[in-house]
């Protein structure tokens, strides 16, 4: 083949090439990222389902020390580097919270750290890939572990057995507002085009039953202390009105009134709400027993909570001293926007909110507080920094 041929080919190549990308920019406009070519194209991630693989026998289980970034005497102080799905505080002696035990998140492995003495043990190395979300059941040896993957949630309920091995079971796809009643029983929404549905499932005999149907999909579920009058609230959106519902039965109430971006945290029939007003988002204690309803100092949200075990009156929170625009709550739950963090503890009768510590002048850095929950014994505070999902202890009887 002579040269001129080569560069009539060469050439030719290249007009069926442009033309091909011509015709694809014509159909599908331009792409937001590579990934969205080939799905343009008819390559579809893959379905895979997701592969639970047990420890081998060369595994072991290891120790460590407990990271404490500010010294043993102080209340506040970093459990962990790892990044943790989820955790709980537990007592071995029966008189404090001597222990906290916590899922890694992306692995699934299972993690227990002895407080007085700073030992972390590796109980369990059985993997679950891309793990984001663990509940653990009150006794902190049942776990319901989620990941998510081609835009569907999967939920193992994971009990953790004498070898160190998790034996799961699967709930249906999509499970979410998860909850344990106790170390038999898991309560749980499924949604489809039709509404929502509350199951609550025997984890011994592996049947279930319906708590309640509600025939909106986009909801979430505050289940309460027995989790048999479940409070439902419409997905928030700061454009669209938000409204609450007490179902009883078959019995659907209205509780409180309609505001837009409406969420709430709830601590029986007293509630937290935040909702946007022409000013700005806003907290309020709404009492559904008695209608009334006060503004608080401070804006929190529902992930920055929780009741305070020993005084049913107060609850503790996550929240910055001044949040940086109107649209902070939104910002912060797409991601765009961090939270400056102070821990208090809110009177619920009074509606007013006392400082408890100042993070950043402890750590000379600011905390995202995510995920924060009293032990049962009410004499711990743990959470979450947003910013790397580390897990964090505040020893109230230290303060």
């Amino acid at each position: 083949m002579n040269t001129r041929n080569i560069l009539i080919t060469i050439g030719s190549l290249i007009l069926i090439l442009l033309l091909g990308v011509w015709v694809y920019l014509m159909i599908y406009g331009t792409p937001e990222n590579r990934g969205d070519v080939l799905k343009n194209l008819g390559f579809q991630p893959s379905n895979q389902g997701t592969t639970i693989t047990p420890p081998s026998a060369s595994d072991s289980i290891g120790l460590g020390e407990i990271v404490n970034t500010i010294g043993d005497n102080q209340a506040l102080r970093q459990l962990t580097t790892r990044p943790v799905a989820g955790y709980i505080g537990r007592s071995v002696n029966g008189t404090t919270t001597d222990h906290v035990r916590y899922v890694e998140r992306g692995t699934s492995h299972i993690y227990e750290i002895d407080l007085s003495t700073g030992v972390e043990s590796k109980i369990s190395i059985t993997t679950i890939p891309q793990i984001t979300e663990a509940i653990f059941s009150p006794s902190g040896d049942i776990v319901a572990l989620t990941n998510e993957q081609n835009y569907e949630r999967r939920t193992y309920i994971a009990t953790l057995q004498a070898d160190q091995t998790l034996r799961t079971i699967e709930l249906e796809p999509n499970a979410r507002d998860i909850v344990f009643l106790d170390d038999t029983t898991v309560q749980y929404v499924v949604s489809d085009q039709m509404g929502s549905i509350g199951y609550r499932q025997n984890l011994l005999s592996e049947t279930r039953t319906s708590v309640f149907s509600f025939n909106h999909t986009s909801i979430d579920t505050l289940w309460g202390d027995a989790g048999v009058t479940p409070v439902i609230l419409t997905k928030p959106a700061p454009s669209l009105r938000g409204y609450m519902y007490r179902i009883t039965g078959t019995t659907v109430t209205p509780v409180g009134r309609a505001v837009n971006g409406l969420t709430a945290f709830r601590n029986d029939n007293q509630f937290i709400l935040t909702y946007l007003t022409s000013d700005g988002y806003v907290n309020s204690v709404f009492d559904a027993a008695t209608a009334e309803e006060k503004v608080l100092p401070i804006l929190t949200l529902k992930e920055k909570c929780d009741r305070n075990n020993v005084n049913a009156i107060f609850i503790w929170c996550g929240a910055p001293i001044t949040v940086s625009s109107n649209t902070f709550v939104d910002d912060w739950y797409k991601g765009i926007e961090r939270s400056e963090d102070h821990l208090w503890l809110i009177n619920l009768e009074t509606a007013t909110a006392q400082l408890l510590i100042n993070p950043e002048r402890i750590l000379g850095r600011t905390l995202d507080v995510f995920t924060l929950k009293n032990s049962a014994l009410g004499d711990m505070i743990f959470f979450l920094n947003k910013d790397d999902y580390t897990l964090w202890q505040y020893d109230l009887l230290l303060q």
